[in-house]
């Protein structure tokens, strides 16, 4: 499956829970994966990360993925 297949599909199990967002673009959510628990986060700068090893070798992930999709912001 595709990181954007893994997205949705976490994104429409109701996997992805936002914690917090403000009005300077920062946010934090959980999403629950394949294999743990992740926390996700954005700056005010737009900059991404997650807790996942995924994220930590490739800087991107299904779990960014998805919350991304909440967001509307799909740039690389």
């Amino acid at each position: 499956m595709t990181t954007a297949g893994k997205a949705e599909r976490l994104l429409l199990d109701g996997r992805v829970t936002v914690r917090a967002a403000d009005l300077d673009g920062r946010l934090t959510a959980n999403v629950e994966g394949d294999h743990g628990l992740w926390s996700v986060h954005r700056t005010a700068g737009g900059s991404w990360t997650c807790s996942c090893p995924a994220a930590w070798f490739t800087r991107a992930c299904s779990h960014m993925a998805a919350v991304r999709l909440i967001t509307g912001d799909q740039r690389p």
